[in-house]
This record gives C-alpha cells, structure tokens and sequence, in this order.
C-alpha cells in the first residue's frame, strides 16, 4: 500500500463519508499516456486514412474494432483514445448516409466525448479540448441538458483561446443546427467571423469579404496552417467557405452568402474538391434555399429539401474527402 493510500485512509477514519470521497477522488493520480502497439497503430493509421481520405462510411464498426481492440489492451495511449473520438464523431455526424436512422445512433455522442475525455485528460490538446466540447454540447443537446450544455459552452470558449484559428471553426459548426434566430446561431456567424479575422491578421470586411487578398498567406505550418487546405484536410479551405455561407443563407442573408460561397473557388485545389457541384447549386439557389435551410431536422429524419452542410452525408467530407 503507498505513502499516500496510507494516509487517505487514516484521513478517512477522522471525517465523514462524504469528505473522504471527495479527498480520495482528489487524490487519484492522473492517466499518464504509455505509448504501445506502434506497428499495429501505424497501420491502423493507414487504413482510417484511406477510409476517411475515401469517404468510405461504412468502414467505420471495422474502424472501430481495430482501435477499440487496442484500447482494450492498453487504455492509456492517448492517440488511440483520440482516434476512437473522431471516428464517433463521423458516425454521428454522417449518420444521414445510413438507409434507416436507428435510436442507437445518439451512443455515439456519449463515446465521441469519454474517448476524447481520455484523450484530452493524458494530452492537453487544443484540438481534442475543441472536440471533446462538441461532443459534450452534441451529447446535451439529445438528452435535453441544460447543465452540460452550458459545460460545454465554456469549455468551447477556452478551447477558442487556446487555439482561435482551430476551435472558432470547431465552435461556430457545433452551434450550426441552432435555430435561425436564436443567440447561438448568431454565435456560430460571428465565430466564423472572428476565424477569418484571426487567420489574416485583420478585421475582415463584413459587407464585402472579398477573401482574394489573402491567398498569398497560405501557410503548411504554424498555428494558422488549419486556416488553408493539408494533407489532412485536403479541402479545408472550400469546406470553410461552404459551411460559413450555409449559416448566411439560413440567417436570410443570401447576398452576403454568396460572396462567402465564391470565396472557395479562390483555392488552388477548387477544380478537384469532389462538392463543387454543391456549392454551385447554392449559390445558383441561395435565395430558395433561406426557407429550406430554416426548417428544423429532428436528428434521425432524411430531408427530402436542401440542408445546412451540417446536416448533410457530406458534413465531415467536405473538408476531408479527396476525389
């Protein structure tokens, strides 16, 4: 028994239940990532990437398996705890590819947010604190929580400082399914905003965001690399502009959204992004598609109007998927 095991329960002799609890649960010492399976994991890697680069939904309980197996054997390496968080997330978040939307679908939303909790509890990463909050918001938004969702608002919040060119985008896409005049959905335009603003250096015109200035800042490393396309998120850039329109168009401001849409065509890799036919047709409808965009989706429906990119089969792979 150690020093300190010691102590608490000598500790616990002298205080009440309730004390003791929360002393030991203070005391518990931390997860401490312990890096295993590297042959495994690489190859696991190859095959998410294929997938994911793919579009290739239905790989995902294969995907699962693997990382879930790893997991299983060694629960404290943070890269596979993450791994399973995204993958939870694009479940969740394409779930319109399925044929017929199950009431399970909501699980993935409480495990996107423990294995992102793992992950962030072992690697403080702005991205996986980003993440984890999503799923967190994502999470209380089904089971109609008030208390984690402002948890998760907050948590967001720091999430943007420690990372404003990453987690304003991560922020305003979670708030995307908000109804069209609520505060929040307004938060969501004003953090796609605030993430334009943050990757130029300036405040960018909100009357005319003519984003064809700023191409020569196109960055592969630093912070505000996440503001252009990478090997990652090969059409991060056009994924950007879609999504930021789509809450333009659904705040009925067509016009401005369609100088937003046109700023996708600006990138280098526009004439290879597999949803140009998309954004096309949005700006050819962006005014038709106020109304429909308005129109709330109960989680498990298929719409049979347009939808906010948030609520498409393409949600993730419009930044994600290569040809």
């Amino acid at each position: 028994m150690s020093t300190i095991a010691k102590f608490l329960m000598a500790s616990c002799l002298m205080l009440s239940i309730g004390s003791c609890s929360t002393i030991a649960q203070w005391a518990a010492p931390d997860k401490i990532h312990k890096p295993s399976h590297k042959k495994e994991y690489k190859l696991a890697e190859k095959f998410f990437w294929s997938s994911f680069h793919g579009g290739k939904y239905k790989k995902i309980p294969d995907l699962l398996y693997i990382y879930k197996k790893m997991y299983n054997e060694n629960p404290n390496n943070y890269k596979v705890a993450a791994r399973l968080g995204f993958i939870h997330t694009w479940a969740l978040s394409e779930r319109r590819r399925l044929k017929k939307i199950g009431p399970t679908i909501i699980d993935h939303a409480s495990l996107c947010k423990k294995y992102f909790t793992e992950a962030y509890g072992m690697k403080k990463d702005a991205r996986y604190r980003g993440f984890l909050a999503s799923c967190i918001l994502a999470e209380a938004e089904i089971h109609k929580d008030e208390r984690n969702t402002r948890r998760g608002f907050f948590m967001m919040k720091d999430a943007i400082d420690d990372w404003p060119e990453f987690n304003y985008f991560t922020g305003g896409y979670v708030l995307a399914n908000q109804e069209w005049n609520s505060d929040l959905f307004q938060l969501a335009i004003d953090w796609q905003w605030e993430n334009l603003d943050e990757c130029t250096g300036e405040k960018v015109d909100r009357e005319n965001p003519d984003y064809s200035s700023y191409m020569a800042m196109d960055v592969k490393k630093g912070i505000k690399r996440v503001c252009w396309n990478s090997k990652k998120a090969p059409h991060n850039f056009e994924g950007f502009f879609m999504n930021m329109g789509d809450l333009l168009v659904k705040k009925g401001q067509p016009d401005l959204a369609k100088k937003i849409y046109n700023n996708a065509k600006l990138s280098k890799t526009y004439k290879s992004w597999p949803f140009k036919k998309n954004l096309e047709e949005r700006i050819k409808n962006a005014e038709s598609n106020v109304s429909h965009f308005k129109k709330t989706l109960s989680a498990g429906d298929h719409a049979s109007h347009p939808v906010i990119m948030f609520n498409t089969t393409y949600s993730c792979m419009a930044c994600h998927q290569k040809k």
